[in-house]
């Protein structure tokens, strides 16, 4: 992984680790994003400074009415790999979104936005354009992030109404209730 010829594996290893991420706070599945990063890890997503469960623990409070959420990575750049101490310096740009349902008992400080009454309820949609600067490491031969600074590029919070059901029997799940929980076996029946 640490070769030249090794890359290949490096750029597996470095995206799985950014979708175990994604995956983990879509689906509200804190283990698997905390799976993300090195315990003694440091997390900035410049509201605040601190682990990586800290992280976890401010942001689940504020999901308890946000039906949607959504991380789509785009380009994956490796900025720098050092070998040696074998760590590699990648940048990630991101999209993300949620969606408040419009009966939400609280509106919290990401679906504030003064073109949007703050009355309720106000089903919301806000989409975040942002880049992950990570710094990660291999440690006891896994890597993982060890140091993560979010860069904000932009910010957009429109009003959402009711979303109507689509394919109720594929809707997306904020749980492990969600289709992709299904294992492999259970396909094969």
């Amino acid at each position: 992984m640490w070769t030249p010829e090794g890359e290949p594996l490096l750029w597996y290893t470095v995206n799985n680790v950014l979708s175990r991420y994604g995956r983990g706070v879509d689906r509200k599945d804190w283990p698997l994003m905390l799976s993300a990063f090195h315990e003694d890890a440091v997390d900035d997503h410049g509201s605040g400074v601190g682990s990586p469960a800290e992280f976890a623990e401010r942001f689940a409070k504020g999901q308890g009415d946000v039906e949607q959420c959504q991380h789509v990575n785009g380009q994956v750049y490796l900025l720098e790999i050092d070998r040696d101490a074998r760590e590699v310096l990648v940048e990630t740009y991101c999209i993300g979104y949620q969606r408040l349902r419009p009966g939400a008992t609280t509106v919290g400080p990401l679906f504030v936005a003064p073109h949007i009454s703050a009355e309720l309820p106000a089903g919301r949609l806000l989409s975040v354009g942002n880049r992950y600067f990570d710094l990660m490491s291999e440690r006891d031969g896994e890597l993982r992030i060890a140091h993560r600074t979010v860069i904000y590029e932009w910010m957009h919070i429109e009003h959402s109404d009711e979303q109507a059901p689509l394919l109720t029997r594929t809707m997306a799940q904020r749980s492990a209730d969600d289709l992709t929980y299904t294992k492999l076996a259970d396909f094969r029946l």
